[in-house]
C-alpha cells in the first residue's frame, strides 16, 4: 500500500515538474521572439543618373552568437534588378565575431559611386575591421556590368574626404613590429580611389602630401601624432618626407627606450641614415622603372 501512494506521489510530482518546465521554455521562446529574428540579409542602394544601384549582402554559414565564432557572407551587386559579374577576385567575405556588418554608401562630390562594408578583421586581444570596398560600373550603356572590389585592414572606421572624381580614405593599421600588442603602434594609410564610367581605380596615397592637415586627420582615424607611427608609416612607404617630419616633429630622446621594438638603434644618427637610405632607394627605383607586362 505504501509502495502504491509513494508511487502516485511521485507521478504527480513528475507531472507538475514538466509542467514548469513547459512553462519556464515557453517565457524562453516569447523572450526570444520579442528580440526579433537574427538578421541574414542585408542591402544597401543609391541611384544615378535613374538607375539603381543595390548592394546584396546574405550570411551563407556561421555562429549566431555576435561576440563569439565567425560568419560568410555572400555578396551581389544588383544594377536595375539584373546582376553584375565579377571584375577579378570576389563575390564572399569573411568575418570573426558575427555580429552584422556595417555597410555605407560613399560619394564624391557629385553622386554614390562605391559602398564600404566593415565586418570583424582580426579578432582576439585586440580587434580591427576588415573593410571591402565595392564599386558598380556606373555606365549603363557600355552593357559589360561589371563591377571591381578591394579590401584592407583598419583599426578603426576609416575616414574619407571626398572630391568631384575621387576619394580619399585615410585608416590606421596595427603594427606590432618585434613587440605585442601592449606596445603596438597604429600607422596612418592613405588610399586614393578616382572613378570614371567603367569602375574605380586605386592607387597608394602620398601621407606626407598632407602634413598642414595631418594632425587633424590623424584625430579623425582615432590615433595620436607618435613617433615611431610617422617613420614606420614613411618606411613602409617609401616617404622619407614623412619620415623626416616625424623626426622634426615627435622624436623624443628620453622616450628612445619605447622605440626599440621598431628599430635596431633609436638614436638620432641612426635614424637620419635610414632616411637617407630610402631617399636612395627610391631614386634608384625611379631611374630604373619599367613599364608593367
Amino acid at each position: 500500500m505504501e509502495y502504491v501512494l509513494l508511487s502516485h506521489v511521485f507521478k504527480i510530482q513528475v507531472t507538475h515538474l514538466r509542467k514548469l518546465i513547459l512553462f519556464f521554455a515557453g517565457l524562453v521562446v516569447v523572450a526570444s521572439s520579442r528580440a526579433g529574428p537574427v538578421a541574414h540579409r542585408f542591402t544597401k542602394g543609391f541611384l544615378v543618373s535613374g538607375n539603381r544601384f543595390t548592394l546584396v549582402l546574405e550570411k551563407v554559414s556561421g555562429s549566431e552568437n555576435p561576440t563569439n565564432g565567425s560568419a560568410l557572407y555572400q555578396y551581389s551587386v544588383i544594377r536595375n534588378g539584373k546582376s553584375q559579374t565579377f571584375e577579378g577576385i570576389g563575390g564572399a567575405i569573411s568575418t570573426c565575431y558575427s555580429k552584422a556588418p556595417l555597410i555605407e554608401s560613399i560619394s564624391t562630390t557629385k553622386h554614390p559611386v562605391a559602398w564600404l562594408v566593415l565586418t570583424g578583421g582580426l579578432c582576439g586581444n585586440t580587434f580591427s575591421y576588415q573593410a571591402l570596398v565595392i564599386a558598380p560600373e556606373l555606365d549603363v550603356a557600355s552593357g559589360k556590368g561589371t563591377f571591381t572590389q578591394f579590401s584592407f585592414e583598419t583599426k578603426y572606421k576609416p575616414y574619407l574626404i571626398s572630391y568631384d572624381d575621387s576619394i580619399d580614405i585615410w585608416y590606421a593599421r596595427q603594427f606590432w613590429g618585434r613587440g605585442g600588442t601592449s606596445t603596438s603602434i597604429f600607422l596612418p594609410k592613405l588610399i586614393n580611389l578616382t572613378f570614371d564610367d567603367f569602375g574605380m581605380h586605386r592607387k597608394a596615397g602620398v601621407v606626407s602630401a598632407h602634413l598642414t592637415e595631418l594632425p587633424n586627420i590623424e584625430k579623425s582615424i582615432g590615433i595620436e601624432p607618435y613617433f615611431p607611427s610617422l617613420f614606420v608609416a614613411g618606411f613602409q612607404n617609401t616617404d622619407p618626407e614623412l619620415m623626416q617630419y616625424a623626426m622634426s616633429c615627435c622624436y623624443k630622446h628620453e622616450e628612445s627606450e619605447k622605440y626599440q621594438p621598431f628599430f635596431r638603434k633609436t638614436d638620432q644618427e641612426y635614424l637620419n641614415r635610414l632616411i637617407d637610405k630610402v631617399k636612395d632607394f627610391r631614386q634608384l627605383t625611379s631611374d630604373y622603372s619599367w613599364p608593367q607586362d
